[in-house]
């Protein structure tokens, strides 16, 4: 730039508002569901004395959105005021019954879910608050308010706000509820807001508030159905034996519904893999659902999600006849728990742990699963143990390639010599 040229000046609009905008309710119909958990989470719970301080209200958008005043008349600001003016809204929400909108999506979501996976009456309250909570702005700021918290905090906080015997809520949080064993939420042990306290299975929160044809499509940001196969079983003639093999196994398995089967194939990217399990669910008549890798925006699935979206789909699958579930690109999902990324980060891992964990996952689906990786040299021989079948893919013959290429390229007219490149 010339240091001579003279700087231009910015027209700055004396009127522009810097003010926030009032925080707003992101799922019509759920306007004083929310409202009254916020004021629960002011009032009772404490969360009023973060935000209120002697000089100034630190998020007086919050309070605006509960049309609770922050100053008097004159436009001073008043705590005292603002602190009994929250009191008297709580009491009045609280002499109310919560009216429910029972048309809603949400509610019709998390109603299916309920019966799909037999949820209990605190799981299913549970779940419906962590989805409003992270689409709604005026509760996740509200409970925002009440700061870090250790589980015995949390569980005080959630009998307030829903209502029920702490004994009711410790279950639907424990190892054992449904909602942990599927994956739908998870309990973070560490000291963290309410926020980061309960996970949610990623995607999910968006998809519960939409309406859908069918219920699969709520969990499209964990579990997708198969594209369909374009190969046929010819095209993999050099493995014919296995695949014969795998064919009447699998029909069997799916027919008596057996448990703990898991079929690994691996080999040289490029070779089929994922295309083959398509192809043999095809000649099962069976349906061929398979894992995501990531959203449907676009965001790059952990193996921690991808897992949590396992356990779920077995859950949401298991009493779907005759389906079939892929996990492609395994290879980081068990390497993982060699603990080079915990040492990354300057943790200690529970190796031990972690690999009975997947022990048992591999011993206990209800549903058959494909697994496909490029490279099995990183699974722990404990593991590779636990599949049923092993089915090693390698480059095709020249004779089947060339066929395929042949097949799908038959509009192009492409020469002999051409497809022998």
């Amino acid at each position: 730039m010339n240091l001579n040229e003279k700087i231009p000046d910015f027209d700055f609009d004396p009127e522009f508002d810097s003010t926030p905008e009032t925080l707003h309710n992101a799922v019509p119909g759920f306007e004083e569901v929310c409202r009254r958990w916020a004021l629960i989470a002011l009032g009772s719970l404490g969360g009023a004395q973060q935000i209120l301080r002697h000089s100034n209200c630190v998020n007086p958008s919050l309070l605006e959105a509960l049309s609770i005043p922050t100053t008097d008349s004159d436009g001073t600001y008043d705590r005292t005021n603002a602190m009994s003016m929250i009191r008297e809204a709580l009491q009045q929400v609280q002499k109310s019954e919560i009216i429910w909108p029972t048309d809603s999506a949400l509610l019709k979501n998390v109603r299916c879910l309920t019966t799909m996976l037999r949820l209990g009456r605190a799981e299913e309250a549970l779940l419906t608050l962590v989805v409003l909570e992270r689409q709604d702005t005026v509760l996740s700021q509200a409970l925002d308010t009440l700061g870090s918290m250790n589980n015995s905090r949390l569980y005080d906080v959630l009998c307030q706000l829903l209502r029920l015997p702490e004994i009711e809520v410790r279950a639907a949080l424990s190892p054992t509820s449904r909602l942990f064993r599927t994956g739908l939420l998870r309990i973070d042990s560490r000291i963290y807001s309410f926020e980061h306290k309960i996970d949610l299975i990623a995607g999910l929160s968006e998809k519960m508030i939409q309406s859908h044809t069918t219920p699969y499509a709520m969990f499209s940001n964990s579990f997708i159905m198969s594209k369909t196969a374009n190969l046929a079983v010819e095209d993999y003639s050099h493995v014919r034996d296995n695949l014969q093999y795998l064919k009447s196994f699998l029909s069997k398995a799916i027919q008596d519904r057996s448990v703990g089967v898991n079929i690994l194939v691996y080999g040289p990217p490029g070779t089929g893999k994922t295309e083959l399990t398509r192809t043999l669910s095809r000649e099962l008549q069976a349906i061929q659902f398979e894992i995501a890798t990531e959203t449907e925006e676009g965001s790059c699935l952990t193996e921690a999600d991808r897992l949590n979206s396992y356990q779920l789909s077995q859950n949401v699958l298991s009493s779907k006849e005759r389906t079939i579930l892929l996990f492609d690109e395994v290879e980081d999902i068990f390497s993982a728990g060699d603990g080079r990324e915990y040492r990354r980060r300057g943790s200690r891992p529970n190796i031990n742990g972690r690999k009975a964990w997947v022990n048992k996952v591999l011993e206990g689906n209800l549903v058959p699963t494909f697994w496909v990786s490029n490279d099995i040299s990183d699974i722990d021989p404990a593991h590779l143990r636990r599949f049923s079948f092993h089915l090693q893919l390698g480059i095709p013959p020249r004779s089947v390639r060339e066929r395929i290429v042949t097949q799908h390229t038959q509009r192009l007219s492409l020469s002999k010599d051409c497809i022998r490149l």
